[in-house]
């Protein structure tokens, strides 16, 4: 099992930040590693996403994601469907507005795979990509990725 999180400020407004994190078919242009995505909206609030990513070898899984906009805070939080490489894959983001084009973000992940890998190679991949991941996000509702 591997945790991770970050939290840190970005300097991009909430909405921007938020409508970028949720516009799920658009990752592959813009995260590392994520090949493609399948989007079948739920509800206004809810989707399916299928990725297929590049890990240690290419895998594909389904997430529930779960968006909630309340004011100047706002959360996407999901949780594994199915995937053969993971027995656990949850986790979210939290925002919060805390100024014009100034969002305070909160990460976290929590995953367990069903593959064998060293410790220090899962402990890179969940938690030594999240900075470039994070900037990424920024970059790109900033209308810069």
């Amino acid at each position: 099992m591997a945790k991770a999180e970050i939290s840190k400020v970005l300097n991009v407004s909430l909405d921007k930040l938020f409508a970028t994190i949720c516009a799920y078919d658009k990752y592959p242009e813009f995260v590392d590693n994520v090949k493609s995505t399948t989007v079948e909206r739920l509800s206004d609030t809810k989707a399916k996403v299928t990725y297929k990513v590049s890990l240690i070898k290419d895998v594909e899984y389904s997430l529930e994601l779960n968006e909630k906009r309340d004011g100047d805070k706002a959360t996407v939080s999901w949780k594994l469907l199915e995937g053969k490489a993971f027995q656990k894959n949850d986790g979210g983001w939290k925002l919060e507005s805390v100024g014009p084009d100034k969002t305070k973000i909160h990460y976290h992940v929590d995953v367990d795979f069903n593959f064998p890998a060293p410790g220090f190679v899962i402990k890179s991949i969940v938690s030594g990509t999240l900075p470039g991941m994070i900037q990424a996000f920024e970059e790109r509702a900033r209308g810069r990725g």
